[in-house]
């Protein structure tokens, strides 16, 4: 047991200090590699099938063997600081798997396994536009504008996460960066892994703090150290999810990129899986694409200003209406305020005469006590 505890701790000095020389200069080119394979991607319009599905087991997601499955039209573009991502399941199968919870004459309380969305942000405000299915069993719009870029990564899933500016958000070489400083204890590492049946970097990784959850990435050294393999484990239950890259193209103009993204959540039986179709990057998007189109013109609500715009059918981040104008109406929000008492400081009508009606009765109950403790000593006289 002495001898176990011994060789782990030599073993992980024997790994810092090989950290310290060649191992650290090489996980400093894979972080490298990785910011120069992401930022090549300076612009694109990039169209997709999202799959959302029930697989039995790991091998048989990643054989794209499911049990049941559902097909959105996915698209993402970005530019600049514009960014436009929408995916939309089809009716039908929406309505299949809407499941009601409960329901009253007027309203109807529903859950879904998956929902379609669209949403528009500049890295100041998002607006978000969630599709549903009504009563009348037709796409139902929820949009709204919101403060900042939150809303708009919330369901945000694309390879590599191409164009993602979301402050704090910590992309690959962030985290490998953290391996570097210490913050990040490094399990194992391996410069030529070939167990995969490819030229591969091995990074094993315990994210120490609270969870000193694990994860354990492979990536192609000869493809922009793009990830082949990432499995994310967790320190007390294992293995939670893992997901496979495929089919990786060189993008001219660009850099590489998986074309096909599966990851498999093992407690939940559930594959996200995402296949690129159609691939845009030779020049910057149209200023009409960072646009929704609505069935009918609808009114928006923004509440970053705190005003509500008139209707319209097309929106768009980079024409909206200005504060004041005749399309802008600030949100008047009315607090219920409780009316005053008639007189401050005094008791109504009511209570004074429920006051006087206590005492009176009061009075009467003393005078005939009094009254029958005179007769009895009078008796006794």
């Amino acid at each position: 047991m002495m001898y176990t505890a011994v060789y782990a701790i030599l073993s992980a000095v024997s790994l810092l200090s090989e950290m310290d020389e060649s191992r650290k200069n090489f996980l400093e080119y894979v972080i490298a590699s990785c910011d120069a394979n992401r930022s090549s991607f300076r612009y694109g319009v990039f169209r997709y099938d999202e799959i959302y599905a029930v697989s039995n087991s790991l091998q048989d997601a990643m054989r794209d063997r499911f049990e049941k499955s559902y097909t959105a039209k996915g698209l993402y573009a970005y530019a600049g600081d514009q960014s436009r991502i929408e995916v939309l399941y089809n009716l039908q199968d929406m309505i299949d798997t809407k499941e009601v919870i409960s329901e009253t004459e007027k309203t109807q309380s529903v859950s879904y396994s998956f929902f379609s969305h669209r949403a528009l942000c500049d890295g100041k405000v998002t607006l978000l536009d969630t599709i549903t299915v009504g009563n009348d069993n037709n796409y139902q719009h929820t949009h709204q504008i919101f403060t900042g870029d939150g809303k708009f990564y919330i369901n945000y899933k694309f390879p590599l996460n191409l164009g993602r500016k979301q402050s704090g958000f910590n992309h690959k070489s962030i985290l490998y960066r953290r391996i570097l400083t210490g913050e990040y204890r490094l399990k194992d590492f391996v410069v030529h892994d070939f167990s995969l049946g490819a030229d591969l970097v091995k990074i094993d990784y315990i994210l120490t703090g609270a969870s000193n959850d694990e994860s354990v990435e492979w990536l192609d050294l000869n493809r922009g150290c793009v990830p082949i393999q990432s499995d994310y484990i967790d320190s007390k239950r294992g293995l939670i999810h893992s997901t496979r890259y495929s089919d990786v193209v060189k993008i001219p103009n660009a850099g590489w990129i998986p074309k096909k993204t599966t990851t498999y959540l093992l407690e939940a039986k559930r594959v996200n899986q995402i296949i690129l179709t159609s691939i845009e990057c030779d020049r910057e998007p149209e200023k009409s694409v960072f646009r929704l189109e609505f069935p009918a013109p609808v009114a928006m609500i923004d509440t970053s200003k705190k005003v509500v715009y008139s209707k319209r059918k097309v929106w768009s981040l980079l024409d909206l209406p200005y504060t004041g104008s005749a399309e802008s109406k600030p949100i008047v929000i009315r607090k219920y305020v409780p009316p005053p008492p008639e007189h401050p400081g005094e008791r109504s009508g009511g209570n004074t005469l429920l006051w006087f009606v206590f005492c009176a009765g009061l009075i009467v109950v003393i005078a005939s006590t009094v009254g029958i403790v005179r007769l009895r000593n009078r008796r006794r006289a």
